[in-house]
């Protein structure tokens, strides 16, 4: 999910100049005041002094020597900046700044100067008052803390306009560094303007001449509007219903569809960019090229969707262009209505509303083997959960209806029992309403009999035979495979190949035991149908069970991965915590020929749970725990042998392990899930967590003392972005790590742990 609109990204500017200059240093020295020391008058003399002659002043630099011109047609600016500043606009909002990196670095530290102009109509400003306009300025721009005005307001003319300026001193909320910042507002009878100069305080002597300079060329003239060219010139008309394809080129920086409406006609409008990183900007105008929905909408990286209701009969223009001079293809469709219940064909996408009444409802028709994707986004504030009916109304998903987050829905790889007609049901938690888009899509075509996570299916390879099955998986699923043979002296080949044929199998196709293959925590990089060949060692014959499941069966928990050495007569303990009927499972993969004994233990009554050594190879214990307490794995070589392994712990939400440095984590969280790990250390240990989000996600690292208490918590990038949290114990300790998505959506997450 995208976390920002672009109006909020240009109001974040500010602060983010706030944040970046507040890296740049610190108080400056104070110089020491020198003590006057009376000197006595000379003594008279009869010879005439001749008078000392007055040095002529130096000439004060033209700060305006090389400034360049700027100017903005479309929002009536324009200003004089110095030759070799970095700029940076949109939609009225511009930034200058002496240093490419204070533009858009997500990392403040560089040094330098930052200006920020924004300009819009004066209706839009909150007084026409100068003097009062710099008030509500330093008041409600978040200018840092200790804010106070140093100097002015003083009240003046700048090229015709009724304008004020103020120094105003602050200090970071962040780096507590001291702030200048040169404020000045210009009011016109059409048009206004706010400047912001702003740079740290130990610099204030080398920019404060320039911001001054640069305000007093500040003018503003009466937009000159592009809309009635792109209106009068779009790329075609849309009729309800219609979907077409579309280019944003360098050189038509805005693509325009017109369409026919009437008024309290309601319309779904869906723009999809063909390529990962285009990034739209979609708006719908009148024919004066006044906005419909509030002025143009970001509010995703990948699909745009509005619903929207005609205000008058007439003519109306959907425009797409792209954030920051973005350029690609991309698909646009209308659709009339925004229904309670209708038909839906395969790849379409429809509009619907959830009411009081209870559930939208959309029928579709579908052949038996038929593997669909279902994706339902809200378009407000409907938390929707998703069903599939046959004919009879039973529910043809495996656990029945779908509800895994408070944002978009994802039904993938739905398969069709039989032919016939079928009901996407969308309701609202807890009696909700709201709108949604519906799109139902192929999933494509599977090799072979297809699998679902969790079915198990039963097949023969007959002499010299390769049987193969199909399963459908998301992006970043984990998944666990295993294949039974179902007589004794069958020995089984397995592999698991990608759309393209490849193995994705580190080593390729796997034959490590005579009777069962275990394939665990395979990490699956695409979306799409995955393939199981199946055969026999030497081209043997046999039958067997095969079964595919998610690695956290789909729940919310985590994947613990370590590797380590066991020396001779040394014993290794996993420990964890969990509530009672959670699931903990360890999995371990010894070095070639060395075996290993793993073993289950109640740690607060010392039981001995569960012990195993089946292979020489590959052991693993699943646990569903029975009450709560603290238990622990523990790995020994057998009859004292030594050698390497790897291990990986899984759990569900409610069990907690305990990592170490060196540790890997893979999690899955969803609605109300916090994943949470012991950690222990020494005093004067740095412990770093590095987390690497899908998408989707915006996580949320925190780490707690056992009270609970935070020490630490950050969450400094957006959805999809690197997270990084460090921190220095001040005493031999245990401490808690907490991760967490912000909007308790669905999300997945790698993490390393550092500990040194």
């Amino acid at each position: 999910m995208k976390k920002i609109t672009i109006l909020t990204r240009f109001l974040l500017l500010l602060l983010l100049v706030m944040l970046v200059l507040a890296a740049c240093g610190g108080s400056p020295e104070e110089a020491a005041t020198p003590t006057p020391t009376e000197t006595p008058p000379p003594p008279p003399t009869n010879t005439p002094v001749p008078p000392t002659p007055t040095p002529a002043p130096s000439p004060t630099p033209d700060v305006t020597a090389n400034f360049v011109s700027f100017e903005d047609t479309q929002a009536g600016l324009t200003l004089s900046y110095p030759d070799g500043w970095f700029t940076q606009g949109l939609f009225g909002f511009f930034l200058f700044a002496s240093n490419e990196a204070l533009l858009d670095s997500p990392d403040p530290g560089e040094e330098g100067a930052v200006v920020l102009v924004i300009a819009d109509n004066t209706s839009n400003f909150e007084t026409t008052n100068p003097l009062e306009g710099i008030e509500t300025a330093v008041a409600e721009f978040g200018l840092g803390e200790g804010v106070e005005i140093v100097s002015g307001p003083e009240r003046l003319t700048i090229n015709g306009l009724d304008s004020a300026q103020a120094l105003v001193y602050a200090t970071s909320e962040e780096g507590n560094t001291p702030l200048s910042i040169f404020v000045t507002i210009l009011i016109g009878e059409e048009r206004s303007a706010f400047f912001f100069g702003v740079t740290p305080r130990e610099t204030e002597a080398d920019f404060l001449p320039t911001f001054q300079a640069m305000a007093k060329t500040v003018a503003l003239t009466a937009p000159v509007s592009t809309t009635s060219m792109l209106l009068a010139n779009p790329s075609g008309f849309l009729a309800y219903g219609e979907m077409v394809e579309g280019t944003v080129s360098a050189g038509a920086e805005t693509a325009v569809w017109g369409f026919s409406g009437l008024a309290n006609d309601t319309l779904f409008v869906s723009v999809t960019p063909k390529e990962d990183n285009f990034d739209l900007v979609i708006d719908v105008l009148d024919a004066n090229g006044d906005s419909i929905i509030s002025g143009p909408q970001d509010n995703a990286f990948g699909e745009e969707s509005v619903s929207l209701t005609l205000p008058a009969d007439g003519m109306y223009y959907i425009t797409v262009s792209g954030f920051a001079g973005a350029t690609g293809t991309f698909q646009l469709k209308l659709q009339s209505g925004s229904a309670t219940s209708g038909a839906i064909a395969l790849g379409e996408t429809v509009s619907g509303s959830v009411t009081a009444s209870g559930p939208s409802t959309w029928e579709f028709s579908a052949a038996a083997g038929d593997v669909l994707v279902i994706t339902v986004t809200p378009l407000d504030n409907l938390d929707a959960v998703v069903d599939v009916l046959d004919a009879g109304g039973n529910s043809i998903l495996p656990t029945g209806e779908v509800d895994e987050s408070f944002g978009e829905e994802r039904l993938p790889a739905v398969v069709i029992p039989a032919d016939g007609k079928y009901t996407i049901a969308v309701r609202g938690f807890a009696g909700g309403t709201g709108n949604f888009s519906l799109t139902l899509q192929s999933a494509g075509t599977a090799v072979g009999q297809l699998l679902t996570y969790g079915q198990t299916g039963t097949g023969r390879v007959a002499a010299g035979e390769t049987q193969r099955w199909s399963f459908y998986a998301m992006q970043s699923d984990v998944i666990d495979i295993t294949v039974t043979p179902l007589q004794e002296e069958f020995d089984l080949m397995v592999d698991v190949l990608d759309s393209n044929g490849f193995s994705i199998l580190p080593e390729g196709e796997q034959d490590d035991f005579y009777d069962t293959e275990y394939l665990r925590v395979l990490f699956l990089e695409e979306e799409g149908f995955y393939t199981i060949a199946v055969r026999g060692f030497e081209g043997s014959s046999g039958d067997y069970e095969i079964v595919v499941t998610e690695s956290l069966g789909g729940l919310p928990g985590s994947i613990l991965f370590a590797a380590s050495t066991l020396d001779e007569g040394e014993a290794h303990a996993f420990p964890f915590t969990a509530y009672a009927g959670e699931t903990v499972r360890i999995y371990v993969w010894p070095a070639s020929g060395f075996d290993v004994v793993v073993s289950l233990y109640n740690d607060d009554t010392g039981e001995l749970i569960e012990e195993v050594d089946n292979n020489t190879g590959y052991e693993e214990i699943v646990f569903t725990v029975p009450e709560l307490a603290n238990y622990y794995f523990e790995i020994t070589g057998f009859e004292g042998a030594t050698g390497d392994y790897e291990v990986a712990l899984l759990a569900t939400a409610g069990a907690y392990l305990e990592a170490a440095g060196g540790d890997e984590i893979y999690g899955r969280v969803e609605r109300d899930a916090v994943l949470e790990y012991y950690i222990q250390g020494a005093k004067g240990n740095t412990l770093t967590v590095t987390l690497n989000s899908d998408e989707n996600a915006d996580m949320v690292i925190a780490l707690l003392d056992l009270d609970g208490n935070v020490l630490a918590e950050v969450d400094d990038a957006f959805s999809g972005g690197e997270e990084v949290l460090t921190y220095t114990f001040t005493a031999d300790q245990k401490l808690v790590i907490s991760i967490r998505e912000l909007d308790n959506e669905v999300g997945k997450f790698f993490a390393t742990i550092t500990l040194e």
